[in-house]
């Protein structure tokens, strides 16, 4: 799958990997997109396009390295674990399950 260097928030989804565990739908959730994935205890790293809207990861259980960089600047490593949660600045991001 080709993944672009942008989406809006409801494209995100498709990216995400994993099995979907929940979706916000309805009117509650209108003005926020939130998802529960569970990804393999160990996995590939996964691209994401970047987002203008805010984006949170939070991990209920394991960790997960994420990874992002300001157009050509170098990558920088954020290893979240159980509890944690993250809110990357910059225009491109990765996302490593499990410890690579």
């Amino acid at each position: 799958m080709s993944i672009p260097e942008t989406t809006s928030t409801g494209g995100l989804e498709s990216y995400l990997g994993g099995k979907c565990l929940f979706h916000s739908r309805g009117e509650a959730w209108r003005d926020l997109k939130a998802w529960i994935v569970a990804q393999p205890p160990e996995g590939d790293t996964s691209t994401l396009p970047a987002v203008s809207e805010s984006f949170l990861a939070w991990t209920i259980s394991g960790e997960v390295d994420f990874q992002e960089r300001e157009y050509e600047g170098p990558w920088i490593t954020h290893r979240i674990r159980k509890g944690s949660s993250f809110s990357p600045r910059a225009a491109l991001l990765m996302m490593s399950v499990g410890r690579p």
